[in-house]
């Protein structure tokens, strides 16, 4: 290995060869964690994020080594399960990511190690059921429905026994859900005057979400009045469904696959007639799983506070005042392409 420390340069994420077999070589997967999994060890600076750090390397630290090579290796799905692919270690801490010699992109090997489990066993109904969001929230919205599932969800003596029958743990929060879904209640923008900021285009498309559509759709109509309040005309996505970060977070890459071709269509088409609109998308995350396709995502498929933040940040005529309360609110709810899969233990 190189003696090179650490890393001032912009990070670098190569793509995964994921349709290639050997990625789901178990072996070769073992042999990447076990590489990613020293260098954390010798690092540690990423132990006050998620529970993935403190779980390695207190497994490391109990092993008769105290290294990586006393961890039994079929210990490592404890630290991969832990993982929910946030990307903060890889954009925020690790000074060993690409361009850096030693090429450490954490949430990319806990990913290709979720796509070689799941590739390996499949996933267990809960999940399958939990990572469906759309499925899962269309039926949970119909009216007298929803007051039933709700009713449910909040009731301690049937989380127990959910708890026990199918895994959720009793003390997660489960977000309510909204009989008026976002799509079906959100109004329609008037034909403001398409004003161009610097550095942001003059109208959005909106994608909800499932968190928004179906649990907190207040959240987007909280959006819509942003929108609203500076003058910049807006359009729902003409169909949308799930982003697949859920899918993502279990390893059904194919399954992402297809949700990303189904998302990118209706997208895509908005930006060939409008080339100068923008995607405010109402949370960030679908952007690591739909909008890395061509280099033109990054530009124009933002999470909403991205691009209120470039549009008031160009001029003082459209400083938000209302950023920060939408914001804070936003910030004090569960990320939403992450709340049904983060659910389950």
């Amino acid at each position: 290995m190189t003696t090179r420390e650490g890393n001032l340069l912009a990070p670098t994420r190569h793509p995964l060869d994921w349709k290639n077999p050997e990625f789901y070589e178990q072996g070769a997967i073992d042999a990447e964690l076990e590489r990613v999994f020293d260098i954390c060890h010798g690092c540690r600076r990423c132990v006050s994020l998620c529970q993935a750090f403190p779980t390695l390397f207190d497994l490391v630290d109990n092993s008769k080594t105290m290294e990586v090579d006393g961890v039994a290796k079929s210990d490592y799905p404890k630290v991969v399960e832990q993982c929910y692919l946030c990307d903060l270690c890889y954009m925020t801490k690790c000074p060993y990511v690409p361009p850096h010699p030693w090429n450490v992109d954490f949430p990319h090997v806990m990913l290709r190690a979720k796509a070689v489990g799941f590739r390996k066993k499949g996933s267990r109904p809960r999940d399958r059921f939990l990572t469906s969001t759309d499925r899962v929230g269309k039926l949970a919205t119909i009216p007298v429905v929803v007051q039933m599932v709700n009713a449910i969800n909040g009731n301690p003596a049937v989380r127990k026994v959910m708890e026990k029958t199918i895994g959720v743990a009793a003390e997660a929060h489960l977000p309510p859900y909204d009989a008026a879904r976002f799509r079906d209640t959100v109004r329609a923008s008037i034909a403001w005057p398409v004003r161009n900021g610097e550095r942001t285009p003059g109208k959005v498309a909106l994608f909800g979400t499932c968190y928004v559509n179906y649990n907190e759709p207040s959240l987007g109509h909280d959006l819509v009045r942003i929108l609203e309040h500076n003058e910049v005309p807006y359009r729902l996505v003409e169909d949308e469904v799930c982003c697949g970060m859920p899918k993502l977070e279990i390893g059904d890459l194919e399954s992402v696959a297809v949700l990303k071709k189904r998302n990118i269509g209706p997208m895509g088409a908005l930006m060939r007639v409008y080339p100068r609109s923008s995607v405010a998308l109402s949370t960030p995350a679908f952007a690591a799983s739909t909008c890395a396709r061509a280099d033109r995502w990054a530009d124009t498929a933002l999470s909403s506070s991205a691009w209120l933040m470039a549009r008031s940040a160009a001029s003082g005529r459209y400083r938000l005042t209302s950023m920060s309360a939408f914001e804070s609110a936003a910030s004090a709810r569960p990320s939403a392409p992450f709340a049904s899969a983060s659910l389950a233990r």
